[in-house]
């Protein structure tokens, strides 16, 4: 499989998230197996996804109308799992429109194999290429001993895999025992210990074990990766070191991880904010409608970095109250990012809502962006028309947020910047 290729990053996004939520949600035991691999089919290269599961499996009878709108295998599911049953029908879509097929392979009891096609196209591999090159040629200048500590046997076969194409070895140390051996010899033949250190849901006695060995150790230092749910919840984790990160996603990642760690110089950091200050934005009042937890802890860390205390809504009955108990104060609102799927009242009734009362008391309108996973076109449309100014599609990113405040706050940015 090609390390990079040209496509829809969102689209293909979509449809992983679509396939595995599913298998996640009928697979009580076993395993769920995501795996890429490359097929041709009519002299034509394809990057073949397969998402394989150990659940429930789908009768030969139901397959046939499972990727139909509102289609569901039983009766049941709906009312046992909750959902609209449009996963399969937009991710049916979403497959089409880059060029590609979908299908399902399952047999009921034993489990299921959805899978889908995508063509390869052509992308210039300079700039991956050199930037790859030149980070690994610093890290082997350098002289060091990188190590992996972490009992994901997988995680650490498939990075170890991609590091041998740019001709650069990783220890494995699975305990501390062995870390322990390990920084005895660098330590005796004068070599740097640089460790990254990946832990699967750690309790505190873990990271407290972790801490004592690290610092008893001569690692040089070390680096944590976590899912960002981890980090984001448990404030012990970003206290352990000041090197922290989601685990990557591919060699060049990590090798950008390696180098951070070695050279304190973080590659391709995109400062978004360029020299601006990010206090400009510290006087916005911002509401979030959100249910889902983890998605609420993103959006007001991502807030909390841009120094705006924001407000949690967790439904659209709850965001509208609360927008409304604002109005005319020092606190009212100067944006609201609205999730579209709320339980109660969702996204685009509270809109609704809102620009009914903003309309009837002679208000002016908040602008009100909106948070959705659906990137099909007629789902973008639906936001406008209800009032919403723009789409924001899950999961957002800094960036992005900047960029909306940038535009439906510029009055109020502008006036804060003449004062800093």
């Amino acid at each position: 499989v090609p390390s990079i290729t040209k496509g829809d990053p969102t689209r293909l996004k979509q449809i992983l998230m679509n396939l595995v939520s599913n298998a996640l949600k009928f697979t009580e035991q076993g395993h769920i197996l995501i795996s890429v691999s490359l097929k041709s089919q009519d002299d034509q290269d394809l990057i073949l996804f397969n998402i394989e599961d150990t659940g429930t499996g789908i009768s030969e009878k139901n397959q046939k109308k499972l990727f139909q709108s509102y289609a569901q295998a039983e009766g049941s599911t709906t009312r046992k799992f909750g959902g609209t049953g449009l996963g399969l029908n937009i991710s049916k879509k979403l497959t089409q429109m880059m060029g590609g097929s979908i299908g399902v392979k399952s047999e009921l009891e034993k489990g299921s194999k959805f899978w889908f096609t995508l063509p390869v196209l052509a992308q210039d591999l300079g700039s991956e290429q050199s930037e790859s090159y030149r980070l690994s040629k610093d890290i082997k200048k350098h002289n060091c001993q990188i190590a992996l500590f972490s009992s994901e046997i997988f995680f650490i076969d498939q990075l170890q895999s991609q590091l041998c194409q740019y001709n650069l070895q990783a220890k494995h140390v699975s305990n501390f025992s062995e870390l322990e051996e390990l920084s005895a010899r660098c330590k005796e033949d004068n070599i740097k210990l640089y460790l990254f250190v990946y832990l699967i849901l750690p309790t505190d006695k873990d990271l407290i074990q972790l801490e004592e060995k690290l610092t008893a150790g001569s690692v040089t230092k070390w680096f944590l990766f976590a899912s960002p749910v981890e980090l984001l919840s448990n404030s012990k984790l970003t206290q352990l070191t000041p090197y922290y990160s989601d685990r990557p996603t591919s060699g060049l990642q990590f090798l950008r991880h390696c180098h951070y760690l070695i050279f304190d110089r973080p590659i391709g950091a995109n400062d978004i904010d360029g020299s601006r200050s990010q206090s400009i934005y510290s006087h916005l009042n911002v509401l979030v409608a959100e249910d889902n937890r983890v998605n609420q802890i993103v959006a007001r860390k991502m807030l909390k970095n841009l120094q705006i205390d924001c407000v949690i809504a967790e439904d659209g009955d709850k965001a509208y109250t609360e927008w409304q108990s604002k109005l005319g104060t020092e606190a009212q609102y100067d944006l609201i990012l609205m999730d579209c799927m709320m339980p109660n009242v969702d996204g685009y009734e509270a809109t609704k809502m809102i620009r009914c009362h903003e309309q009837e008391n002679n208000l002016s309108a908040t602008p009100i962006v909106a948070l959705t996973a659906h990137v099909l076109q007629e789902n973008m449309e639906m936001c406008l028309k209800t009032g919403m100014n723009e789409v924001l599609n899950k999961p957002f990113d800094k960036k992005s947020l900047v960029s909306a405040l940038e535009r439906f706050c510029a009055v109020s940015i502008a006036q804060s910047s003449k004062t800093i």
